[in-house]
């Protein structure tokens, strides 16, 4: 249960700072 929590902990940090340089990217590219 522990392997598979700290898996879903890394792969959702893992999307969410994706999308976050992916939104402060383009927020820039329109200014």
């Amino acid at each position: 249960m522990d392997i598979l929590a700290s898996l879903l902990v890394t792969v959702v940090g893992g999307v969410a700072c994706h999308y976050i340089i992916k939104w402060l990217d383009s927020n820039g590219n329109d200014n």
